[in-house]
């Protein structure tokens, strides 16, 4: 593992120093969480371990002292900042900003294989929307047309652009009379070791489409679209229930999809379904933490 090269794999700052404390162990046996805090200039190997596990943030200050140990240089050492500053961040505005510094790195250090199609796929919103409008009643294979069709701004250019990419990558082809057909291919998200490059594209995707469903809810008239929602408190196990009904749920509405031969319009399903509170763990060691910290006062 080289991490000046490494880090422009990951989407996750957590994983990546995972990562390179695994290596480090396995190719310098006395390694440890006291020493690498030592290297740091941390007072205890408690605050990394907390730090890789996602129970404590990373200051400013913090991550350059990461970063000067890791011996991280140059556009290395400014997307690791970059990669904690999107991870903590609290705004969908804040992450979007961080991931655009990500991918102006990622795009030019980024190991090829990294560029396979199905991350490039979910690159662009879009993409995903114009494979889908092929099947509309009048479709017209054309800039125009296509801009003309979707609610959303589209650029002359990035339309052209995916047209060509959809093409050359097997989304869609021509039939012999040279028309477009959707091919039914499916996304390999986790795929060998574009794992953490599918799962940076994927929440990169997510963020546009949550961002569309902010101005479809604000511009759009209730008849031409549906929001609901619900807050509800679950145990764990009740939770992956309502998960997998969610998951069936999708299939269910692909299998509609499949069979409707007369669709009208492209639409776009978000469903969302998160945390509100902190886990009870979370809150007993918080509890626990903020009483230590009052005693002898």
């Amino acid at each position: 593992m080289d991490p000046n090269r490494a880090i422009f794999s990951y989407s996750d700052f957590h994983a990546f120093l995972r990562d390179y404390y695994n290596w480090k162990k396995k190719i310098q046996a006395h390694f440890s969480y006291a020493l690498w805090a030592q290297m740091c200039g941390f007072s205890s190997g408690g605050f990394l371990h907390l730090v890789i596990d996602g129970k404590r943030d990373l200051s400013p200050n913090s991550a350059s002292r990461i970063i000067l140990s890791m011996k991280l240089r140059g556009k290395a050492a400014t997307c690791f900042r970059s990669l904690v500053a999107y991870t903590q961040a609290k705004s969908l505005a804040e992450k979007q900003k961080y991931l655009h510094i990500i991918d102006r790195y990622r795009n030019v250090d980024a190991p090829r294989k990294l560029r396979n199609d199905e991350y490039q796929y979910l690159e662009k919103w879009h993409n995903p929307l114009i494979r889908e409008m092929i099947a509309l009643p009048g479709f017209e294979e054309t800039a125009k047309w296509i801009r003309g069709a979707s609610l959303f701004p589209l650029r002359r250019r990035d339309v052209e652009r995916a047209l060509h990419f959809l093409l050359a990558s097997g989304f869609l082809f021509r039939d012999r009379n040279g028309r477009l057909i959707k091919l039914d291919k499916t996304l390999r998200a986790a795929a060998d070791g574009n794992q953490e490059a599918m799962a940076l594209a994927i929440r990169r995707y997510h963020i546009a489409m949550l961002q569309l469903a902010e101005k479809a809810v604000a511009m759009m008239p209730v008849e031409d679209r549906t929001v609901t929602d619900t807050t509800i408190s679950l145990s764990k196990a009740g939770y992956e229930s309502a998960v997998q009904r969610i998951r069936q749920m999708r299939s269910e509405l692909l299998a509609i999809a499949v069979a409707d031969t007369a669709a009208e319009r492209v639409y776009q399903l978000n469903c969302v379904f998160f945390p509100l509170t902190k886990s009870l763990a979370q809150v007993k060691r918080k509890m626990k933490i903020s009483d230590t910290s009052g005693e002898g006062h």
